[in-house]
């Protein structure tokens, strides 16, 4: 298994101040062979689509990085 380390916010109940947590967003293997799958299976039908189809994997974990309590 692979893990991937976060920090995220969580609000302090005794105040308005977020307090910095760490988080662990863990991919499992099979969620990784899925994406290998997916990137072979666009970049057979064009080349390069892969390469946004990870572009954009990329993107949306970056998001969950950014705020991973939504």
């Amino acid at each position: 298994m692979k893990a991937i380390h976060l920090l995220g916010n969580k609000p302090n109940k005794r105040s308005n101040e977020f307090s910095l947590m760490k988080y662990d967003l863990v991919i499992k293997e099979e969620a990784i062979v899925d994406m290998q799958q997916a990137y072979d299976y666009y970049e057979e039908r064009k080349t390069g689509l892969g390469e946004r189809f990870l572009n954009t994997l990329e993107e949306y974990l970056g998001r969950v990085r950014k705020n991973p309590l939504h």
